[in-house]
């Protein structure tokens, strides 16, 4: 199956019922920050990778899911699967979407330093094939195998406004394995208490963020 194919299949499954029957499992995730005055907008949903932008065993084993959620959230006609159009542009740009996906752990200092040109590029060639609309991140470290393990595990949610060239919000959560439990219904708990808060946060009118001092960056 291409890949073209295996996200339109993933798209197609929003009518049916998000995975919810595990959240209670999982640890319930942080909003690490968060500009309730930026406004919503249509939405591209990015490839679920890592921080260094692979798609992992991890990233693939939830990438329907998060689709899913997403789409679920959203409603079907706001959401754009990137896919296909995304890796076309990451090949052209290079690390500048990974730029974009590093900037979650030093949002406040990159602010102060004014905007990224970098990715400033990245969302102008992206447009061109997409839209210009905002950008919808699940950033995934770890997966079974990390997890088997005992180490732990990460699921960062975000949305990226592509006019203001920051990030609207940005979620965390971090897990590992306890006495029971495997990477299926583990991964699938996170992603469930990750979208509940996110949904919240999305419709926020106030700064839901922890105070910047008491939180740790997102991927540690």
């Amino acid at each position: 199956m291409t890949l073209a194919s295996r996200w339109t299949l993933a798209f197609a499954l929003v009518t049916s019922t998000v995975f919810t029957s595990c959240s209670l499992l999982a640890q319930k995730p942080q909003v690490v920050y968060h500009r309730p005055e930026l406004q919503n907008r249509k939405i591209v949903i990015m490839p679920v990778t890592d921080f260094e932008g692979n798609r992992t065993e991890g990233a693939k084993s939830i990438e329907a899911l998060a689709l899913k959620n997403w789409a679920g959230m959203f409603g079907r006609k706001n959401v754009i699967p990137g896919g296909p159009a995304v890796e076309q542009i990451n090949k052209q740009t290079g690390t500048k979407y990974v730029e974009i996906l590093k900037s979650l752990d030093q949002m406040s200092a990159e602010e102060q330093q004014g905007k990224s040109s970098a990715r400033a590029e990245y969302v102008k060639a992206l447009s061109a094939k997409t839209g210009n609309y905002n950008l919808a991140f699940t950033i995934v470290e770890g997966g079974p195998d990390q997890y088997k393990s005992g180490e732990v595990v990460r699921i960062h949610l975000g949305i990226f406004d592509t006019k203001a060239l920051t990030w609207k919000w940005i979620t965390k959560l971090e897990d590992k394995k306890g006495m029971f439990g495997d990477w299926r219904a583990a991964s699938a708990a996170m992603l469930s208490n990750s979208f509940d808060v996110a949904k919240k946060v999305n419709k926020s009118k106030t700064s839901m963020a922890m105070p910047e001092g008491d939180r740790m960056p997102a991927s540690e």
